[in-house]
């Protein structure tokens, strides 16, 4: 019996609990993907590029955690970051902060997905208060495997 993920606050970032719940969701999606090929499902990643529907047994969901550099950051400073995708077409793709040691500094970031295509994803990071950060990024991808 599937059981729910639980619904994140908006601007609450993704923990290992919520990625580990989305991965048992998406194997116990697969199983039942692969017991009922012919489903359908939909994915509208904003573009022109790509089908609207595809066969469900084609989806990919990707996760995967992005480091950033520790370090001294200032407010106002960016920084970039990007990763490396495997799909056939552009993907939709999430990506929130994690805080790894939990000071102010760290709570009050912004993230922008600036760039998204098939192979891969890049964006800033926007330090909205001074002080030494340790962060990663959490970043879902969710699209047409190749």
């Amino acid at each position: 019996m599937a059981t729910g993920i639980t619904i994140p606050t908006a601007g609450q970032p993704i923990d290992v609990k919520m990625m580990s719940e989305m991965a048992t969701a998406i194997n116990n999606l697969a199983a039942t993907v692969n017991a009922n090929p012919a489903a359908v499902s939909k994915i509208d990643n904003g573009t022109t590029d790509g089908p609207k529907e595809s066969r469900t047994s084609s989806v990919k969901f990707h996760a995967f955690v992005v480091p950033i550099a520790a370090g001294n950051r200032k407010a106002g400073e960016t920084i970039a970051w990007n990763a490396n995708l495997d799909f056939t077409y552009t993907p939709v793709v999430v990506a929130t902060a994690v805080s790894n040691v939990g000071i102010l500094a760290e709570n009050d970031v912004n993230i922008v997905i600036r760039n998204t295509t098939p192979t891969s994803v890049s964006g800033n990071i926007l330090f909205n208060r001074d002080g030494n950060v340790n962060i990663s990024l959490n970043v879902i991808a969710i699209g047409i495997k190749q």
